[in-house]
């Protein structure tokens, strides 16, 4: 059975992720997005006020991420969870956010920019190559 330490190792090493949300017409809508990873499996995004991620997430804070997608490696982790803005505790979560993605600091005061945090409520590691699928809920 993989860890959680074994999953944020997985998680972590990835740059980018695909993050989906739903727009008020019930549609989905997905994009690609750099990311940090708390220990506890929490997801960090770095947003503008004037987003569809961010309009959607206020309608409907439901939403679904993939990361990997290497074909060497053939792993890939689902995950599903709920999304918020970070209201406390914003320095610790921007430390975290900032160590991985050091470009995102020059955003840090940009007018319209806010911090978004995803609690797991499902997770599913799937390694292919090795024939290993689990999934854990949160």
């Amino acid at each position: 059975m993989i860890s959680k330490e074994e999953l944020y190792a997985f998680i972590n090493k990835q740059q980018i992720c695909v993050l989906s949300t739903v727009n008020s017409g019930n549609k989905p809508e997905s994009a690609a997005m750099a990311f940090s990873v708390t220990e506890g499996l929490e997801i960090i995004f770095s947003v503008n006020f004037e987003s569809r991620k961010l309009r959607n997430i206020e309608l409907n804070n439901n939403v679904s991420i993939v990361f990997g997608w290497d074909m060497d490696d053939f792993i890939t982790v689902q995950y599903e969870g709920v999304i918020e803005r970070i209201e406390n505790d914003l320095e610790k979560y921007q430390e975290i956010h900032f160590d991985k993605n050091p470009d995102s600091k020059k955003f840090k005061d940009l007018p319209g920019n806010t911090y978004l945090k995803v609690t797991p409520k499902w997770i599913r590691y799937s390694d292919l190559k090795n024939k290993i699928i689990e999934e854990n809920k949160y």
